[in-house]
């Protein structure tokens, strides 16, 4: 991939000096072939890379500002046109997923970090059309609160999703890989803290069963390990007068408590 040669192909097809179809026509063939304007398909330009990527920027502003329009605005007695349009945008969302989702098939499809958020997009987007539809059919106040709540959601998945469009910058499209890199790698890690945090909830809430609830003491030991280690020093003899004091401390002091603190 990195030979000049490999390199000069790639750039000509997302440039479009290299196309695929002559016509965006459902009888055109598939095949490689130099750009000529003289009998080239003007519409197939819509199938160029760079052109593709320009329109999905385009798209994703407009998604984009819709949506805090409708957020922004709130709950009305009735739908707003900002609601249609972005209900509308939704459903365009939807069918270029599923056509990338056809195209693609599904485990490359997944192997796309992104792809994950759209998915979480969508669902959240057809949850808060079906609430808002039937909280206004009904003339329901309380669904309708509830799509918005769910609508909130959204943000989520929808603004960090502006770093997919930040990886045409060649400094954005190197680091951003490698902090999805870094991500699996956390998440990975992740699994040996639950691992050890399930060993301190054991004992602890044995320990402290007379004095706190399980529910009690998981959120105690959550909040120890994500850095407030002077939490477990407050409460290791409420939790057990003999055995309190030197469990408390392996707990605050245990690799994973101090990797989680901010």
């Amino acid at each position: 991939m990195s030979q000049h040669v490999v390199q000069k192909i790639i750039t000509g097809i997302w440039n479009g000096h290299i196309v695929y179809w002559d016509s965006l026509s459902t009888k055109s063939t598939k095949q490689p072939r130099f750009y000529d304007p003289q009998t080239t398909d003007p519409f197939s330009r819509l199938r160029v890379p760079k052109y593709m990527k320009y329109y999905e920027v385009a798209f994703f502003a407009v998604f984009l500002c819709l949506y805090y329009a409708v957020l922004i605005r709130g709950k009305t007695s009735q739908m707003t046109g900002a609601e249609v349009a972005l209900l509308a945008w939704f459903l365009s969302f939807f069918s270029a997923e599923l056509n990338e989702w056809y195209d693609a098939g599904s485990i490359f499809y997944a192997t796309d970090f992104w792809n994950l958020f759209d998915v979480a997009m969508i669902l959240i987007g057809f949850i808060f059309a079906v609430l808002r539809i039937t909280g206004l059919c009904l003339d329901d106040s309380n669904l309708s609160g509830w799509a918005f709540d769910i609508l909130a959601l959204e943000a989520l998945f929808m603004v960090p999703r502006i770093c997919s469009i930040l990886s045409l910058s060649p400094y954005w499209g190197t680091l951003i890989p490698c902090l999805k890199e870094m991500g699996k790698d956390f998440v990975k890690f992740m699994v040996l803290v639950v691992i050890c945090y399930m060993g301190f909830l054991t004992t602890f809430s044995l320990l402290g069963r007379k004095v706190f609830t399980f529910a009690q003491m998981a959120m105690i030991l959550t909040k120890i390990f994500f850095g407030s280690s002077y939490i477990g020093f407050e409460m290791m003899s409420e939790i057990d007068p003999l055995f309190g004091p030197p469990s408390s401390s392996s707990s605050s002091r245990s690799p994973t408590s101090s990797s989680s603190a901010p």
